[in-house]
């Protein structure tokens, strides 16, 4: 929400970061230049469509693949890449970095506990007879 300085009214307010115009001009960019042979967009984002399209169109030997996030599908990105699957919430539990992470610089990093992956059952231990 955003306030009016002059009357107060609150407005919704949404901020453009230009991600999806930066993502699509890279890969074109990318392409274009023959750096790599396929690419692999994580996304679900309708905005991208137009940029898989054209560079599916103008460089038909590079393979698009789309990665669609937890609960995200997009159909016209489904159709327009050469092939995509879903994450699954377990992809997202069982696919994580331990926590805390020491970074190349000796920053340490910890993960919100909500991140935390599902407590493994100890194995049940076999009777020796």
């Amino acid at each position: 929400m955003v306030t009016c300085h002059l009357c107060g009214k609150e407005s919704r307010h949404h901020e453009e970061k230009e991600t999806d115009v930066a993502i699509a001009a890279k890969l074109f960019e990318l392409c274009h230049s023959g750096a790599a042979a396929s690419f692999v967009l994580v996304t679900g984002d309708t905005d991208l469509v137009p940029a898989v399209k054209v560079c599916r169109k103008l460089f038909p030997e590079v393979s698009i693949f789309c990665v669609f996030p937890y609960q995200r599908v997009n159909d016209d990105l489904r159709r327009f890449s050469h092939a995509s699957f879903k994450l699954t919430r377990e992809n997202y539990l069982t696919n994580q970095y331990p926590s805390p992470l020491r970074l190349s610089d000796g920053t340490m990093v910890t993960r919100p506990t909500e991140w935390d992956p599902p407590a493994t059952p100890p194995l049940a231990s076999t009777p020796t007879i």
